[in-house]
């Protein structure tokens, strides 16, 4: 194998490697490439699925993000309600061996109702209803606020709370897990 001479500084130095020759013995599409052939540069979703891998990862996140979009959507709904042009939305959950509810009200219209909210709350019993259970009311007053939280404890525990919301005469009834 015979190489380049040149000479660096007091020394001659030989150089054994040659690209044009290395690429004159590569196979069609290497030499192609080096060329410049193949000019497209593959686009994102080519990038994402170049591959029978890639292609399946790109599908089971795609089936991951629409189940979780799926399961927000079916779970929200049930903590959410209207009444008289008010929007709440109900969150129960223990904190340092407490139970707490957070009421969220968003002001659907301009002439939402404003004034005095009852809150009821009793833990949920599927069976005998003749039973004694506890029962707490809680009286709030909503403003003309746009977005108001209201935050209180309960004195019972339960794994999942009944609680009615009266705003004049009409109410709603939201069954929420505690979590």
């Amino acid at each position: 194998m015979e190489g380049e001479k040149k000479r660096i500084g007091n020394e001659d130095v030989t150089f054994y490697y040659s690209r044009e020759r290395r690429l004159s013995k590569a196979p069609e599409r290497v030499q192609m490439l080096h060329s410049g052939a193949f000019g497209r540069r593959p686009g994102l979703f080519r990038s994402l699925v170049a591959t029978k891998s890639m292609a399946f990862l790109f599908l089971a996140i795609l089936m991951l993000s629409a189940t979780a979009m799926v399961m927000s959507f079916l779970l929200q709904k049930d903590s959410n309600q209207n009444i008289l042009g008010n929007s709440f939305t109900l969150e129960a959950f223990r904190f340092q061996g407490a139970t707490y509810v957070a009421i969220q009200k968003q002001a659907c219209s301009k002439d939402a109702y404003t004034g005095p909210l009852e809150v009821a709350l009793s833990p949920y019993l599927k069976e005998s209803p003749k039973d004694y259970y506890p029962i707490q009311v809680q009286q709030l007053t909503i403003s003309l606020k746009p977005t108001e939280e209201f935050r209180f404890s309960v004195p019972f525990e339960a794994e999942k709370l009944v609680v009615l919301i009266k705003c004049k005469d009409d109410m709603v009834k939201f069954t929420i897990p505690v979590r």
